[in-house]
């Protein structure tokens, strides 16, 4: 009987040693970190880096002048997104990762500055990115709205412009109302989401 009271005991004790180094882990911050160059190798600096558990933005930071990033964020129970640029840049993203532990990942941007036509791939992974956003609308309307009408159409190859004109219009059902499209001058037929409330200058996005 003795023998079975400490065998009881003792398994006792395992078990809070278990259940406390199990919570100790779930509660542990991680990490993503990395760095961010351009097509050209070189630092992507002041970028914003955006981490989502799930649909929920739990983190926001910028890259360094050297284009370095790292952003903690806590456990995360569903899968982690991380979303690198704003309109400046082509979107891109990481999605389906561990919210369970840190990642080092190093991305490369294309900057979004209207010079150069996308090849197909290019074109197809900034429409994946986009297409994935349209997935769950509510949980990533901030994104959809970033990049709504930031992109020129003729700098995508001709088979993709539909996917994009398909983007277009579901991002006019969710926009704020102080946010209109209209003409910016010198941009021909062109026309964008601007804010209503900025002289047109300032508020038109640029490519």
């Amino acid at each position: 009987m003795l023998h079975y009271l400490i065998l009881v005991k003792k398994l006792a004790a395992l078990s809070l040693v278990i259940l406390v180094g199990y919570f100790a882990a779930e509660s542990q911050v991680h990490t993503v970190k990395g760095k961010l160059v351009d097509t050209q190798n070189l630092p992507a600096e002041t970028v914003p880096v955006k981490v989502k558990c799930g649909s929920e933005t739990v983190n926001t930071v910028r890259s360094n002048r050297s284009g370095d990033y790292a952003a903690e964020f806590p456990l995360c129970l569903r899968s982690v997104t991380v979303i690198y640029g704003d309109s400046n840049y082509y979107p891109s993203d990481v999605a389906s990762l561990s919210g369970r532990t840190s990642h080092s990942i190093t991305k490369i941007l294309r900057l979004n500055d209207g010079t150069n036509k996308l090849t197909p791939a290019e074109a197809s992974e900034i429409l994946g990115v986009l297409e994935f956003f349209q997935t769950d609308i509510p949980g990533f309307k901030e994104e959809i709205i970033e990049w709504a009408g930031a992109f020129s159409e003729e700098r995508f190859p001709p088979e993709f412009r539909s996917r994009l004109r398909e983007f277009e219009k579901s991002a006019a059902k969710i926009m704020p109302k102080e946010y209109q499209r209209e003409r910016h001058p010198g941009l021909g037929a062109e026309a964008r989401w601007s804010r209503r409330s900025e002289p047109i200058e300032q508020r038109c996005k640029t490519w």
